[in-house]
């Protein structure tokens, strides 16, 4: 089975996805595949302009699918809002888990094929989110 990790945060209003290393944004580097803004932002584009944003709605075309391989998703909320964490079900449905305050860093195990919605605490959908496909090599 193999285990994939994905980091995602929050950061001054934004939101952002990593497939490696937390602290990297604040040096600069660009280590986050996805981040997005919950508020103006210069340099971080707004949530809903981003595929995990538009994908936002309809969610029970989201649903979980099935899947015995592992995976984490770490969730770092850098912003100023309290951030809601939902397991999508098979069915589509929104299983609250964990509720992030400013500050909070959170690894969530998961699958792969699963799909999480985080949102804002005035419950606007920052986003859908899922883990990446495990490694893939061709000789």
């Amino acid at each position: 089975m193999w285990a994939a990790r994905v980091s995602m945060l929050a950061l001054l209003g934004a939101f952002a996805c990593d497939v490696s290393q937390a602290q990297a944004r604040d040096r600069g580097d660009k280590a986050y595949t996805i981040a997005c803004s919950l508020a103006a932002h210069l340099d971080i584009p707004a949530c809903g302009e981003l595929p995990s944003g538009k994908a936002c709605g309809n969610e029970r075309q989201k649903k979980s699918l099935k899947s015995n391989d592992p995976a984490t998703l770490t969730f770092v909320n850098r912003s100023k809002d309290t951030l809601k964490l939902y397991w999508l079900d098979f069915d589509g449905y929104r299983k609250l888990y964990n509720t992030l305050k400013p500050g909070d860093q959170l690894d969530q195990p998961t699958f792969y094929r699963h799909n999480w919605i985080v949102l804002a605490s005035n419950g606007a959908c920052l986003g859908v989110f899922s883990p990446p496909p495990k490694s893939i090599a061709f000789y």
